[in-house]
């Protein structure tokens, strides 16, 4: 009999492991592209050392994120 903590009984695919996994590296290394600048220029006060650099690795990351995701969209809207 399985206990409920079983993985296997919760995912009998195992396709969990292989999402979790997946997913923690691009997370981590995000956060680590976040924090760092904003570590770096921690001594230059809030606003201007943490406020002003805590996007400069990340800033671009996110901008064509979401261009990127709406112009596929908008392809995606006009062809299907």
């Amino acid at each position: 009999m399985q206990h409920a903590s079983d993985p296997a009984q919760r995912d009998p695919d195992g396709i969990s492991n292989w999402v979790v996994a997946g997913a923690r590296l691009p997370i981590t290394g995000f956060a680590n592209g976040v924090a760092a600048p904003a570590i770096e220029f921690q001594k230059e006060g809030q606003v201007f050392g943490i406020g002003c650099k805590i996007f400069t690795i990340a800033g671009p990351v996110i901008l064509y994120g979401i261009v990127s995701s709406w112009v596929l969209g908008l392809i995606y809207w006009i062809f299907w």
